[in-house]
């Protein structure tokens, strides 16, 4: 029979006060994790998604800090380590987007961009990778987007920060196997999140949909799922791969 277990695993997911990042620490702890949400400034909707998971019979706590800051990952985790325990899994989930035409993307919007998408991966993995290399296990899972292939009008910076992403996870596949370590990538296509609600109104989204083979949005559950897979059992023999969930879109937005 199918199914999950990840009792006794403790996992750090970052950006996890709302969208795939909420749904994924949720998914965590109905499999037996115990969990840290990781936020930037949404502490109410963090405290929120901390009382759920703790209404699951789970540990969980809220770690503010910027995953673009090294020095905050490494108090966040420190915190985690001191609270749940050490962390097997890690979810690099916090991302920004900042979108305008190459043009007029400003340094600024690069920099932001760049900071919190690459090095917010980079940070958090820095913070736990020792950890998991010394106790000869770990699963690394992170997010990129069809943005990284499939170019889209508007999002250079967007595209460039997930396409380093898939090169970073391939990379430290290579890396980290010797240790059971495993790192792995999930590239959502639209997904029915708050900031697909903020970023797009009912034409723009009928013509996304329009070009889907499947035809209509992806959950934050559905990529949840896929998330927590690769952190258990059936991850094992999976790395350096990154998974298109995207309801097989065929062209650019």
């Amino acid at each position: 029979m199918f199914s999950i277990n990840l009792e006794g695993r403790s996992a750090w997911v970052t950006g996890a006060s709302r969208g795939i990042g909420r749904a994924t620490a949720i998914a965590l702890a109905q499999a037996g994790c115990d969990v840290a949400v990781g936020f930037r400034s949404a502490d109410a909707e963090a405290q929120a998604v901390v009382a759920e998971i703790v209404g699951l019979g789970r540990k969980a706590i809220a770690v503010q800090g910027d995953v673009a800051v090294a020095a905050d990952c490494e108090r966040m985790h420190e915190t985690i380590v001191k609270e749940i325990g050490h962390i097997q899994i890690l979810v690099n989930n916090a991302g920004i987007q900042r979108n305008n035409m190459f043009l007029l993307l400003e340094p600024a919007d690069w920099e932001a961009v760049l900071g919190t998408n690459f090095m917010g991966h980079v940070n958090p993995t820095r913070a736990v990778v020792k950890g998991m290399w010394a106790r000869k296990w770990g699963r690394i899972i992170n997010m990129s987007s069809v943005a990284a292939t499939r170019g889209s009008r508007g999002q250079a910076n967007y595209a460039a920060s997930k396409g380093a992403i898939e090169s970073l996870t391939q990379t430290l596949a290579v890396e980290f196997a010797s240790r059971n370590i495993t790192v792995n990538c999930v590239a959502p296509g639209p997904v029915e999140t708050e900031i697909w609600g903020e970023e797009w109104d009912a034409p723009k989204r009928a013509a996304i949909v329009a070009r889907h083979l499947v035809k209509r949005f992806a959950t934050a559950d559905e990529i949840a799922g896929w998330i927590v897979m690769l952190a258990s059992k059936y991850g094992e023999i999976v790395t350096g791969e990154t998974f298109h969930i995207d309801g097989g879109c065929q062209r650019p937005w």
